[in-house]
């Protein structure tokens, strides 16, 4: 009698079933056990407002996924909604294709699009705060998502990445009252409590105000953008805001204590336009003037938007960098500008990118009415030539004004590299069209 022989990764479920187990960190005042992960909403940052399945199996590319590799866990969480973890070390993941390398990000929510007027990068700080005492308040704004690190511990307690404050013994709340980077008309906000489990407030509320100078005090008129709203450990919560009035300050609230990781604030750049000279020349691409990314082929290991914040990067992070293309064609990214105008000069900037910078660029141009951000990307292929295709150097700021060729005024561009790389920042520097 033959014995019907079971393959050994079905063998290995059923040894498995039922067993496996997933350490997450935490934080607080102190050390604190691992939860049920089936009881955590995002056992990763990385998830957005995911709800994400622990079992075992394979992946849906069918590579088994070690328990033991977070960073293998990590980058299928942002593939799928569901992590297939399959905890065999011997068993490591097949690499990926070349198409499946390259990617944009996706975002979580419609008004992540927008510009986070929030940023550290953009000039966001503290003016105040009624308790900071376990986490600086300044670290809801980095750029980067919140991290966790075991062990570490400073004199006031654990370290967190974000804003804790001590255990209210008393009536009231804590208040962080925030200047933003830029102004601007808020479209959505994230409150992020990233490796926050047995110290997160149980809710928050914020408002906001807008002064041409100076700072809030006493008699500053606050207006609620977003009433108090329930909070969990370790989320992304994400609330959707309908004020197009813009907002120069923030006053945010938690109730009655705790830590939040990162706040979010997505919106549109203001500007009194009416006050720029008609001789004046802007960056019209700028972040803090409106300009915004929309849509890129590949941001594998820089995101696009980086391109239009203010000043030069501080590394090839801050800048936009895609995949090594594997595939024929080039790579491109499409920027609204934060008004129309007449291009006069160019600046692509590849500083840092040394070994990975693109062979050359060119930039199109066209004045968009009307239609969607989605509509754009397939009719900018037939958009007409602003600057030609130019050959770049690694490390520099290339200045382009002769080689622009005169196109009228202009609302969108986009900027091809070929085939591939990394740039720091595109300058679009320019007369305003009233």
């Amino acid at each position: 009698m033959h014995r019907r022989r079971v393959p050994a990764l079905h063998r290995a479920q059923r040894r498995l079933q039922g067993q496996v187990q997933v350490s997450l960190h935490h934080g607080g005042e102190g050390q604190q056990s691992a939860p049920d992960p089936r009881r955590i909403r995002n056992p990763h940052p990385q998830l957005g407002g995911h709800r994400v399945q622990m079992r075992t199996g394979r992946n849906q590319q069918d590579r088994p996924v070690p328990l033991a590799d977070p960073v293998a866990i990590a980058r299928l969480a942002r593939e799928s909604t569901c992590i297939d973890a399959f905890p065999r070390a011997s068993r490591a993941p097949r690499p990926l294709n070349s198409r499946q390398t390259r990617r944009m990000k996706t975002n979580a929510v419609a008004f992540e699009k927008f510009v986070n007027l929030a940023d550290a990068r953009l000039g966001t700080k503290i003016i105040s705060v009624t308790d900071d005492w376990f986490a600086d308040a300044n670290r809801l704004f980095q750029p980067t998502p919140a991290v966790w690190k075991e062990g570490v511990f400073d004199d006031n307690g654990k370290w967190m990445d974000g804003w804790e404050s001590r255990r209210k013994r008393f009536e009231g709340y804590d208040t962080a009252v925030i200047r933003l980077g830029v102004a601007g008309s808020i479209k959505g906000v994230d409150i992020d409590t990233s490796f926050f489990t047995g110290n997160f407030p149980p809710s928050a509320s914020l408002e906001a105000c807008f002064l041409a100078a100076g700072e809030p005090d006493e008699n500053t008129q606050w207006t609620e953008v977003l009433s108090a709203v329930e909070l969990q450990g370790n989320s992304h919560h994400y609330h959707e805001i309908h004020n197009h009035q813009p907002f120069s300050h923030l006053r945010f609230n938690i109730y009655p204590d705790g830590g939040v990781a990162r706040l979010r604030v997505y919106g549109i750049p203001y500007r009194d336009w009416s006050a720029i000279g008609d001789d004046e020349q802007v960056d019209l691409a700028a972040a803090l003037n409106g300009g915004r990314a929309l849509a890129c082929s590949d941001e594998h290991f820089g995101r696009m938007g980086n391109l239009l914040n203010p000043g030069r990067g501080i590394n090839m992070g801050d800048g936009w960098e895609t995949a090594r293309r594997r595939t024929p064609g080039n790579d491109w990214v499409i920027i609204a500008l934060g008004h129309a105008g007449e291009i006069e000069k160019i600046i692509v900037d590849t500083l840092h990118f040394k070994g990975n910078y693109p062979d050359s660029c060119s930039i199109q141009g066209a004045f968009v009415k009307g239609g969607t951000d989605s509509q754009i990307e397939t009719q900018s292929l037939f958009w007409r030539e602003l600057l030609p295709s130019q050959k770049l150097e690694m490390h520099a700021e290339h200045s382009f004004v002769e080689q622009i060729r005169a196109l009228g005024a202009i609302t969108h561009v986009r900027l091809n590299v070929f085939p591939d790389g990394g740039v720091s920042r595109l300058r679009l520097l320019g007369k305003v069209k009233k």
